[in-house]
């Protein structure tokens, strides 16, 4: 089955009913903002060890966007916006839809919290996530099915470059959590002389 009549089997009809549009758009564009308050509540948590394989999994999403935007260079692909396909419920930016950025952020995260100790179990809750936000996407008619299923290696090579890099970054890791825990006893300090 091609991208198209694929595309056409999953985008939204004409005059989709309120309440379906506005579930849909919370799951195409909101969706990823549920991401960075729910890691900032775990970092904030968390004990250093789990900070650290946090920093990798933001890491492993850094080297999947770049990896995206490598892919975009070599092998533009238009938005079914651009070719007037399908019904659009999310205005979008013209730019190459093949992979999506946000499947491929959630993905990476995900494959690479796999690798980690404390945080795998994260795993399948966001391969999960990443599947509804690309359903959503296809079906609001901002991406093709193609650029979802193109996520998943792109994140994959993220989540692999992070691997590769993650005892070159460890020192840089222990310093950003070093920091970390000076600023928080700082403002600890600060706060308790405030309301003592």
């Amino acid at each position: 089955m091609d991208n198209f009549h694929l595309f056409e089997l999953i985008n939204a009809p004409a005059e989709l009913h309120p309440t379906r549009l506005l579930l849909a758009l919370l799951v195409a564009r909101w969706l990823i903002w549920l991401l960075p308050p729910a890691l900032g509540i775990l970092w904030l948590r968390a004990g250093n060890d789990t900070r650290r394989e946090l920093l990798h999994l933001i890491v492993a999403a850094m080297c999947a966007v770049v990896v995206a935007e490598l892919v975009r260079l070599a092998w533009p692909h238009p938005r079914p916006s651009a070719l007037r396909l399908g019904h659009h419920y999310l205005a979008h930016a013209g730019d190459s839809g093949l992979p999506s950025d946000q499947v491929t952020v959630v993905w990476a995260l995900a494959l690479a919290a796999l690798w980690t100790h404390r945080l795998s179990v994260l795993c399948f809750p966001l391969l999960t996530a990443g599947l509804l936000l690309g359903l959503g996407r296809v079906y609001v008619g901002v991406n093709f099915p193609y650029d979802i299923l193109a996520a998943l290696p792109v994140a994959l090579a993220g989540a692999l470059a992070a691997w590769g890099l993650r005892h070159l970054l460890a020192p840089l890791a222990t310093r950003v959590i070093a920091s970390y825990d000076r600023c928080a006893r700082y403002l600890q300090a600060r706060w308790r002389g405030m309301t003592a």
